[in-house]
């Protein structure tokens, strides 16, 4: 769609719809009916580029390391214990499992555990990066989990256009996700990801 300068259709049959919601389609027919009415809105999205390769487009989130995975043992504990206990045990069984690794992000360096990068504000850190109020911001949330004792405790964020990652050792792995997309393989040399303001016309209903 941004290749050939075309607005694009989001059918909501997915796990979460979190796109689709944030934009005002709530169902099939929602985008069907803006799609014959002609009715849209310009949405913000990321360019991210691996290693110095192609640029490609992401309308979510990209991270590295243990992100996905608290994010999905939340989800899933949240549903027994709710969204706060949830949150603890999911940080305590995914951290107890895993190892944390050296990056530098936009020239500082950290021991992390997972960098998480927004295209657009997800939320207070109370709530926990999960829902957008709004697709057209301008910025880029980055989110990066600090290796230590008390990692409910060790957050930093803040708001960016821009933001590069580099792993201190090549060899490392610590695993990327890009939309949802996850892998350890892809991931070779520097991460970029580059915010595009307007970059995307979607179709939704009641838009202009």
């Amino acid at each position: 769609a941004r290749e050939h300068g075309l607005p694009l259709g989001v059918f909501p049959a997915g796990t979460r719809n979190a796109f689709a919601r944030t934009a005002g389609v709530a169902s099939i027919a929602d985008a069907a009916r803006a799609i014959v009415e002609g009715a849209g809105l310009l949405t913000d999205v990321a360019e991210v580029r691996i290693g110095g390769g192609p640029w490609s487009t992401a309308l979510n989130t990209v991270s590295l390391g243990v992100y996905p995975q608290l994010v999905e043992e939340r989800s899933r504990l949240a549903k027994r214990v709710g969204k706060p206990l949830g949150a603890v045990l999911a940080a305590r069984r995914v951290l107890g499992r895993s190892t944390p690794f050296t990056v530098s992000v936009n020239g500082e360096s950290a021991r992390v555990w997972s960098v998480f990068v927004g295209v657009n504000d997800y939320g207070t850190l109370e709530q926990g990066p999960l829902w957008r109020g709004r697709l057209d911001d301008g910025a880029l949330d980055v989110r990066i989990l600090h290796a230590g004792r008390r990692p409910r405790m060790a957050m930093q964020s803040f708001h960016a256009d821009e933001v590069r990652m580099a792993l201190h050792d090549p060899s490392t792995k610590p695993g990327f996700a890009c939309d949802g997309e996850a892998s350890v393989e892809q991931l070779a040399g520097v991460v970029e990801v580059a915010m595009r303001r307007g970059g995307l016309r979607v179709y939704a209903p009641g838009a202009r």
